[in-house]
């Protein structure tokens, strides 16, 4: 007998470990999760960023510190290794930067940076970040992990910048302290005006998933901060946001999703609508609002958002629609507590163990296997493993789960997949 261990290791979002290649371009990935998320930005109907280049020095240098430390935190120790500044617009403001307007998103663990990108439009808090109505400018790069990468986004204006390069410092009125670098006081009007300017070439109202938007993920998991703290597991989150400039005293009065199925549109329940006054991180803006369902979304299936709001006394509707990912391979849904399963050789199959007993995602797998068998596993998500064997038939392989959560898997003429989602362990004949 032979066995494979995987670990799935926990980060700041799902995480896929990889083995990095010595020849690994990371400026090429760098750019290519630049040209991803500007073609979410597009989805969005939003303006694409512009890349700029302190920007990314200032990412660079967070990134490497991250690497350095092994650590996952967007605030900088002055004692550690690496420290370039506290925060993200100080260590912007080091490398050459004007305005105290820098935000920043990072991941960690995953596989590639279009990974991270994907993971961060899951994550709610980030998402927001990715899709500001006031930013129009990054810089990315990405260090090395002990598993997978750490990508580094840092993201500004592009006005208020060249505004703070020669600003004058205001010596009286309403003023902003220590926005830029230069200038100590910088009057309010002015700022408020190049801000209201990016945010006015922006949509009134931005959704995600996107209107119409295809290969949507079904699940969401934690985050940091963690917007779900009771949960560990829970579906894709949806979201609209309304642009300040035009919404400036928005109410949302409802917020639904639906599914559709035989008999029509399917109200999915449970749920929970996030928004300013119940975000239990204070992260929303007045106008930003999610919808969390409770439960993972199915595959391939299409949704219906259905949002009602008020503004300045009059009610609106605003519906949009999306479909989930389709499932490539056929789908085994277990309880991982002695299922036996029969696959055909060198046919790929998932494996989906729904949360239960306390064990919401799988921790780890570990998998014994005869030397005629080989067995090939990869990660879909942290409740879905991807697999394929091949061999010899009627040779039984053993996965292990944490918790001693088993099943078995044996390579036969034909599997037992089926819509029942039943798989018997069967001790007289594993192959019948």
């Amino acid at each position: 007998m032979k066995s494979i261990l995987i670990a799935l290791w926990g980060a700041i979002f799902l995480v896929f470990p990889s083995v990095d290649s010595p020849a690994r371009d990371l400026t090429m990935e760098a750019r290519a999760a630049f040209k991803y998320l500007n073609q979410i930005r597009e989805q969005a109907g939003m303006i694409p960023f512009k890349w700029n280049p302190i920007l990314q020095r200032s990412s660079a240098n967070h990134a490497g510190y991250l690497s350095k430390n092994r650590i996952i935190t967007h605030v900088q120790n002055p004692a550690k290794i690496g420290y370039t500044g506290a925060y993200p617009s100080d260590r912007a403001l080091r490398e050459g930067y004007h305005a105290r307007i820098v935000t920043e998103n990072h991941s960690t663990g995953d596989g590639d940076s279009l990974a991270s990108v994907d993971g961060l439009m899951g994550a709610i808090y980030h998402r927001f970040g990715f899709l500001d109505f006031s930013k129009d400018e990054i810089g990315i790069a990405i260090t090395k992990a002990d598993r997978g990468i750490n990508v580094v986004y840092n993201m500004g204006n592009t006005r208020l910048n060249r505004f703070c390069e020669t600003a004058p410092t205001l010596r009286e009125g309403h003023y902003y302290q220590d926005f830029c670098k230069q200038a100590k006081r910088v009057a309010v009007n002015l700022v408020d005006k190049l801000e209201i300017q990016t945010k006015e070439k922006n949509p009134d109202i931005v959704v995600w998933p996107p209107k119409g938007g295809t290969e949507i993920p079904v699940v969401f998991y934690e985050e940091i901060p963690d917007p779900l703290p009771t949960l560990s597991v829970s579906g894709y989150p949806v979201s609209i946001q309304f642009n300040p400039v035009v919404y400036s005293n928005v109410k949302l009065l409802s917020f639904k999703l639906f599914e559709q199925k035989q008999e029509g549109w399917v109200e999915v329940e449970p749920f929970l609508t996030m928004q300013k006054s119940n975000d239990p991180n204070q992260k929303f803006s007045d106008g930003e609002f999610a919808l969390f369902p409770l439960n993972r979304l199915e595959w391939g299936k299409e949704y219906q958002a259905r949002a009602r709001y008020q503004h300045d006394g009059r009610r609106f509707d605003y519906e949009w629609s999306f479909t989930t990912r389709k499932l490539s391979h056929p789908l085994f849904k277990i309880a991982a507590e002695g299922e036996s399963l029969r696959v055909t050789s060198d046919k790929t199959y998932y494996v989906y163990i729904p949360p239960g007993n306390n064990r919401p995602f799988i921790r780890q797998l570990g998998v014994e296997s005869p030397y005629s068998v080989q067995v090939n596993v990869d990660w879909e998500d942290r409740n879905t493993i991807r697999m394929s064997l091949s061999g010899h038939t009627c040779q039984p392989s053993r996965f292990q789960l944490d918790g001693g959560r088993t099943f078995t898997v044996t390579i036969a003429e034909t599997d037992n997949q089926n819509d029942n989602q039943r798989y018997p362990k069967n001790k007289s004949n594993p192959c019948k």
